[in-house]
């Protein structure tokens, strides 16, 4: 039911699907931070539980809709390249972790006489932009490879994976007020 209801709005191309569901993933992560409004100062067990129960969903999405179907596919050497690929992609965000606090100073460059924001101001912003873009890379690759694999069922349970654990996540950015985390606020 769901399937055909998909495929109704997003077509038979593989490229459409990925983008409806990256459309219903944000929509989701929107709906998280939507949560303040009615949520306005949850508890820090809260915000934990919200966390470990997206950690949770994500991890059980990993497997089930990522690495099983990864080692199927690869055939007799498919654990081989799903190692390979977890090792590389481990690899890239080990380093991105050393690249993103300095990535400031390569978008701002030298501060200009007209500018209004401080670059004490604008570093953790870009930091912010650049960590949540870090972070949500994987998830739209994860999801374009589910529906590019031809597999609309995997696809939708990857998609609906993600989706929700993006609800809490989207709440703890936006509720979050320490004081590393104030520009979540800000940017939401």
């Amino acid at each position: 039911m769901l399937e055909s209801w998909f495929l109704r709005i997003a077509g038979n191309d593989p490229v459409m699907q990925a983008f409806v569901a990256g459309v219903v993933i944000a929509g989701l992560n929107l709906l998280g931070a939507l949560l303040v409004v009615v949520w306005r100062n949850p508890s820090q067990r809260s915000l934990d539980g919200a966390l470990g129960f997206a950690a949770g969903v994500m991890l059980a999405a990993s497997f089930t809709s990522l690495i099983l179907p990864g080692i199927e596919f690869g055939g007799q050497n498919g654990l081989i390249e799903v190692i390979v690929g977890i090792s590389l992609g481990v690899l890239l965000l080990d380093r991105a972790d050393r690249w993103v606090p300095h990535v400031h100073v390569l978008i701002t460059g030298r501060q200009r006489s007209d500018q209004t924001i401080s670059e004490a101001d604008l570093a953790p912003l870009l930091l912010f932009i650049v960590a949540i873009t870090i972070h949500n890379m994987p998830e739209g690759l994860a999801v374009g490879v589910g529906f590019g694999s031809g597999n609309v069922a995997e696809g939708l349970s990857l998609m609906l994976a993600i989706g929700i654990q993006n609800i809490p996540e989207g709440g703890c950015h936006r509720t979050s007020n320490t004081p590393k985390s104030r520009v979540n606020a800000e940017v939401g």
